[in-house]
């Protein structure tokens, strides 16, 4: 690395600017350290020689991710070969202190370590520090790698907007715009609720308002049967009154009733005397009478018993002579029972004397049992092989299956190319698995991924394409309509979050245009195998796209042993790109001489596009499969002859067990036989021996006798009973003859005290009619009060309606008098009878409604309020936003139309609104330009201009954010590629008038080349990358030996 050419490079002034930067062991660089200057900064080398490098090491140095390069994936991909790591340094420009000097250190094992001017800090303090200075490597307003060139016209407005201001705007503007979308984001989400609950107020209000007349006339009833129910409490108290007083009344006479009938009794109490002493003596001889009535009832009780024991014994005697009887019924029926076992005992000896005894039957039985038990093991035996031939083959069939899933698993090639895209790209992966269930949203052709459609003719070629197109294109999905593409992204980038998807629009040329501009045949001599678009198929639009933007077309495939020729192919055949072996080869011109340089890479395939199935597995599987089969097959003929030689066995060992049977059958008849003789023999020989029934027939004769005397001893004692029953007869009679006259004198008393009890019946008459209305006035005096008390409830006495009750009486003015109180109760019932019966559900609902309508009013007075207060903060914000905002698209207009048009161009930046003007979501910044007179202004974007339209248009706008830029540096990588001379000449020379100012930000600019005859400035300085195997080590460059020399040479 050449130290600066300029030796008055300026002072820095723009915090946070690259002072100094330091790689080691870092891609190409083992040990590299080199100074900037504080403006313009031109990086110049040959491609391949580590300019783009620089771009790498300053962004992963100060914080940044490796996918904002677009290159590897994996930060250990940037350490130098055949080393274990790596170590960026940046020194960053600090006015006030001393430079801030960030280092970051890396292994092969990713693990990073972080310091700050030594100190040892984490990866988040040292992006706030990086933010601090507001650099934003992510940002492509400010930090443009080369692989990233071409998101740049990529960018829609909304992205562009953001990374603008970013780059040149306050932080207040980003603050306050992300304020505004809130806001409107607030405002948004409750509206549709919000006119809900509108549209609810005005339903609602209008049921209220149909339902009125009903509670109205609900209400007028229901006053009119408040009052029904007060009268009717009116009328239970008014009768209870009237009740107490008739009972009041009935009390009065009853007590001078009875007062008159207890004087009357009190004059009648010496005849009372006379009757009650007659009927005592009476009664004493009646006591008598009872007695001797007791003493015959004995005497003719314990006669019973005699007589009762009498009975008893005569049916016992009958009992005993029964039993006599029965004893010689049973002695004659085991005479004739001992005579038939002795027959049967003799029948069953002969037949056991003709059957054929166990010396014949023993041998043939054995031997039977033998030959059944020897055809059951051989049965046995054969079941067991048969059953392991089965087994065997089950699992076979087992292992058949899974080799066949196996086989279907290794064919399963879209499973195993969706597996190398997750490993790629998770979010990509997601993206298809969404595709394939939303086709229908899009209108026109949607292509997955290239590593999905496509498919290599030779997968030992897929390196070759793996080698030439970028991952970004092999991972991005294909549209052949522009409407369609934003729909998907806004999909999948905005709805899901899925911000690495990319998609490209493909062109409107067929895949046959593209044909290589030298024949094949022509590099046949050459060991040609094949250009790359050869080696690959997919959709024709997606195969266009690749030739358009890789010339898959024209890049050619040769054989290692190629490499002899590698001067002609380069020199005579003219080839720019080709493939030799494991080399890829890139030649590039010189825009000064006819001189070429070629830089040679080594092709090392990433699997990518290597998906393939193990075809020798795939072959071992299937000969395994048809070498299983076979041994079924072999099995299955050995089971079926096993099942033959069953079937015959069966039939040998059933006619063995029958055989067997019969004989156990003849065996164990004759042993029956034997034990039924000797069962009938032991039934004799207990008959024989049973005792003599005699002794039990002499017992049964000494007990009737017994019974007998016990007869006559009874008779003897009813004879004694009977006798004295009749003594206390005779005394009875003698005592109810004394008792007689006393009959006569009670009676003659009893009639005249009856006289003068009915002299005084009157009296009593009366007495008790007073006593029973008295009984049944107090009955409805209770009931009265029990009806008043549940009509209205009770005071602080029991006989008393409530205070309150009464007031409600005397508020209504309701009579006092029963008769005026029914009147009046007839005449509001049928008040209320003739309105018309309302449903009480009607009266809820319409409370219901009521509540409903109040709080949906509130509610909506609440929201307008809010929504008037954040619609005046929305305002207050926009226009202080809208104001900074469009007067910085205005500056960027002014300069970016300026650059356009001294050019000779025309091109123009403004401000977008979405749907409407508080649409803030979908502000943004659209850039359009023209560059032939011809045609109309139109939209940057990747479809409508060519890649150097799209570069100038790229460069002029990012020199038009320079003279407003807040951030300390810029760096943009090879974006004079595709320019055609004219343009890069004009832009260059824009770009050292405005980065050479003393206001401007740093800038980097990496080119492989420059013009002859350029303008330069004092305050640019220029890098010279040299890079070789005979570089020397930046410390020992002599800048004043080389110009020397230089001199010298020329």
């Amino acid at each position: 690395m050449q130290p600066p050419v300029s030796s008055t490079p300026g002072e820095f002034s723009q915090p946070g600017s690259i002072v100094r930067l330091k790689f080691i062991n870092f891609m190409q660089y083992k040990d590299t350290a080199f100074n900037c200057g504080p403006n313009l900064n031109v990086i110049i080398g040959p491609n391949g020689s580590g300019k783009s490098t620089i771009v790498n090491g300053i962004c992963l140095g100060l914080a940044g991710k490796t996918s904002v390069l677009g290159r590897a994936s994996s930060i250990t991909d940037f350490i130098k070969v055949g080393e274990e790591s790596a170590e960026v340094e940046v020194e960053l420009f600090h006015p006030d202190n001393e430079n801030v000097v960030i280092c970051r250190k890396w292994d092969q094992s990713g693990k990073n370590l972080w310091t700050v001017d030594g100190k040892k800090v984490g990866l988040r303090e040292v992006e706030r520090l990086v933010a601090k200075f507001r650099i934003q490597v992510d940002n492509l307003c400010q930090f443009l790698p080369q692989d990233k060139v071409h998101d740049f016209s990529r960018l829609n407005s909304k992205g562009l907007l953001d990374s603008t201001v970013d780059a040149v705007g306050e932080v207040e503007l980003k603050e306050k715009h992300k304020e505004l979308k809130d806001l409107q984001k607030n405002m948004n989400e409750g509206e549709d609720l919000f006119e809900r609950k509108k549209q609810m107020l005005v339903e609602k209000t209008e049921q209220c308002r149909r339902l009125e007349e009903d509670v109205k006339a609900f209400d007028e009833k229901a006053k009119i049967e408040k009052k029904i129910s007060l009268l009717e409490g009116r009328l239970v108290w008014s009768k209870y009154q009237e009740v107490r007083r008739v009972t009041k009344e009935i009390k009065e006479r009853s007590n001078q009733a009875k007062k008159k009938w207890e004087e009357q009794e009190v004059k009648m109490n010496p005849l009372k005397t006379a009757v009650n002493d007659a009927k005592k003596k009476k009664s004493s001889l009646e006591t008598k009478l009872q007695n001797f009535n007791g003493s015959i009832k004995d005497c003719m009780g314990k006669a019973k018993t005699h007589s009762q024991n009498i009975e008893k014994l005569e049916e016992g005697v009958e009992g005993v002579e029964e039993e006599l009887e029965d004893i010689d019924r049973k002695e004659e029926e085991k005479k004739s029972e001992i005579r038939k076992i002795q027959t049967r005992i003799a029948e069953l000896e002969a037949e056991y004397n003709s059957t054929e005894d166990d010396t014949s039957l023993g041998p043939q039985l054995s031997e039977a049992r033998q030959d059944a038990h020897a055809k059951q093991g051989m049965l046995t035996d054969l079941k067991t092989q048969r059953d392991n031939l089965r087994y065997k083959q089950a699992d076979l069939a087992r292992i058949v299956k899974e080799r066949r899933a196996e086989v279907v698993e290794l064919n399963n090639v879209d499973k195993v190319k969706m597996e190398v895209l997750r490993r790629r790209s998770q979010e990509t992966y997601n993206a298809v698995n969404w595709l394939r269930s939303n086709r229908d949203k899009f209108s026109g052709e949607v292509y997955e991924p290239f590593i999905l459609c496509g498919n290599m003719v030779d997968l030992a070629q897929a390196k070759y394409l793996e080698n030439s197109i970028n991952m970004r294109d092999l991972t991005a999905f294909f549209f052949q309509d522009a409407g369609d593409m934003n729909t998907f992204l806004d999909c999948v980038r905005n709805q899901k979050g899925w911000k690495k998807v990319s998609a490209v629009q493909v062109p409107a040329r067929e895949s046959n245009a593209y044909q290589p501009s030298i024949p094949s045949a022509s590099l046949m001599k050459y060991g040609f195998i094949s250009y790359l678009k050869e080696m690959v198929t997919a959709p024709d639009s997606v195969m266009a796209y690749m030739c358009h933007n890789y010339g898959l077309h024209r890049v050619p495939v040769f054989k290692a042993e190629a490499e002899r020729f590698n001067d002609q192919l380069i020199h005579e055949v003219g080839l720019t790109k080709f493939f030799v072996g494991e080399k890829y080869q890139t030649v590039s011109g010189s825009m000064y001489s006819s001189a070429k340089t070629t830089m040679t890479k080594e092709v090392v395939g990433n699997s990518t596009m290597a998906v393939t199935m193990d075809t020798a597995r795939e072959a071992q599987l299937k000969q395994e499969i048809v070498d299983r089969e076979n041994e079924q097959e072999e099995y299955e003929m050995r089971a079926k002859e096993m099942d033959d030689g069953l079937k015959k066995a069966h039939l040998e060992l059933e006619s063995a067990r029958k055989f067997h049977k019969d004989l156990e059958h003849k065996k164990n008849f004759r042993a029956s036989q034997g034990a039924k003789i000797e069962v009938q023999r032991k039934t004799l020989r207990q008959q024989m021996a049973g005792s003599s029934m005699e002794k039990e027939k002499e017992e049964k004769v000494v007990k009737r006798k017994k019974m007998v005397l016990q007869m006559v001893k009874s008779a003897e004692q009813l004879q004694a009973a009977i006798a004295e029953a009749s003594k206390v007869r005779l005394a009875m009679e003698l005592c109810r003859l004394a008792a007689q006259p006393l009959e006569e004198i009670i009676e003659e008393k009893v009639k005249a005290l009856d006289a003068a009890v009915e002299s005084v019946k009157e009296l009593k008459v009366e007495m008790e009619k007073m006593a029973r209305e008295m009984e049944e006035g107090m009955q409805a005096l209770g009931a009265a009060l029990r009806e008043a008390k549940a009509a209205t409830g009770v005071g602080q006495k029991r006989d008393e309606p409530p205070p309150e009750v009464v007031n409600n009486w005397e508020k209504e003015k309701l009579p006092s008098r029963v008769e005026d109180i029914e009147v009046m109760n007839t005449e509001l019932q049928a008040q209320a009878d003739c309105m018309d019966t309302v449903d009480p559900r009607i009266v809820a609902d319409y409370t219901k409604l009521k509540e409903t309508v109040t709080e949906l009013q509130q509610d909506i007075d609440r929201r307008e309020t809010t929504m008037a207060d954040a619609l005046a903060k929305m305002e207050e914000v926009k226009e202080a936003w809208l104001t900074s905002l469009t007067s910085l698209v205005e500056r960027i207009n002014t300069k970016f139309s300026a650059h356009f048009a001294s050019m000779g161009f025309a091109g123009e930046v403004g401000l977008s609104r979405g749907q409407h003007e508080n649409d803030f979501e979908n502000y943004g910044v659209k850039i359009r330009v023209k560059y032939r007179d011809s045609e109309p202004l139109q939209e940057l974007t990747a479809h409508h201009q060519s890649g150097g339209e799209r570069s100038v248009a790229t460069a002029l706008y990012m020199l038009a954010l320079q003279e407003l830029t807040t951030v300390p540096f810029r760096c943009v990588d090879e974006i004079n590629q595709g320019m055609d001379a004219k343009n890069e000449r004009r832009v260059f020379e824009l770009l050292v008038r405005t980065s050479c100012s003393e206001s401007s930000a740093q800038y980097f600019l990496l080119t492989p080349k420059l013009l002859p005859g350029l303008n330069y400035s004092p305050r640019m300085n220029v890098l010279v990358v040299n890079n070789g195997p005979h570089m020397c080590h930046h410390k020992e460059w002599d800048m004043a030996s080389f110009h020397t020399r230089a001199a010298q040479a020329s």
